[in-house]
């Protein structure tokens, strides 16, 4: 699911450093790339305030003057302070601790309104089909799950870019095996490109992106609300090709299958 590796995140990981100057330079690669993502915005604003002031010098003195390049320039910059709205928001979303409020619930009968929430999130065609279990009941915060799901769903579709028809696969298996964690594992694999090495050793780590128009927030935002709920999240690519992003949601010990009625929904 990569493009290219920049320095900086590859500068972000060097087991050749003391532990400090790990967490230095790792801070000093975070800072850039938040400089970025707040530069763009701003040289894109600056510019078109240009354009409109160049146009309104022309018009106060009755010089002919295009209304148009006036509408372009403020489209512009609306665009870009939503741009920049939309990563403050990100941005402030990952540095506010995430509050957990776990409930039983079950994805099929949720999954109408999580799909609705996906598809007005993503403003590209994709298709999305699902493969649940025997029992499709699962302990987790809902808003959080429908946010993790949008993530996961949006990068797979970036990454696979205009040049492929994005589809995807979503599966929830139980586990259930003695010996092993009690919980939920889902999964999405995609019909892309896949997940580079680079991104499959750092692809969750805060501000690591190989996308050209990446924050580098999405999947760590994922890994943050997995932790929340006491899971995990693991990238890596599928075998028979396209990239996979695993999820385990831990369960209670008691049996998921069969809630109680105060714990259904």
């Amino acid at each position: 699911m990569t493009k290219h590796l920049n320095n900086d995140a590859k500068a972000s990981i060097d087991m050749s450093l003391s532990p400090h100057d790990q967490a230095v330079r790792l801070m000093a690669s975070w800072i850039s790339a938040i400089a970025d993502q707040v530069k763009n915005p701003v040289a894109g604003i600056s510019a078109a305030a240009t354009l409109i002031e160049k146009e309104m010098s022309s018009f106060r003195s009755a010089k002919n003057w295009d209304p148009a390049i006036v509408e372009e320039a403020v489209r512009l910059m609306l665009e870009r302070l939503r741009t920049f709205d939309n990563y403050l928001a990100e941005l402030s979303g990952f540095t506010r601790p995430a509050e957990i409020h776990a409930t039983w619930f079950d994805v099929r009968s949720e999954w109408g309104a999580i799909e609705q929430f996906i598809n007005r999130r993503i403003n590209q065609n994709f298709k999305l089909r699902t493969k649940f279990a025997d029992s499709a009941m699962l302990y987790a915060d809902i808003e959080r799950f429908k946010a993790v799901l949008t993530a996961v769903v949006l990068n797979s579709v970036e990454a696979c870019g205009a040049m492929i028809n994005p589809e995807m696969v979503l599966t929830m298996e139980r586990l259930v095996a003695p010996g092993s964690p009690r919980g939920v594992t889902i999964k999405l694999t995609d019909n892309g490109p896949g997940f580079s090495k680079d991104a499959v050793i750092q692809g969750l780590v805060p501000f690591f992106t190989t996308k050209e128009a990446g924050t580098g927030l999405g999947l760590a935002m994922v890994e943050k609300y997995l932790r929340a709920h006491g899971g995990w999240v693991r990238i890596d690519n599928s075998p028979a090709g396209g990239a996979e992003v695993s999820l385990f949601f831990p369960s209670p010990e008691k049996d998921p299958s069969r809630p109680s009625q105060s714990d259904s929904r």
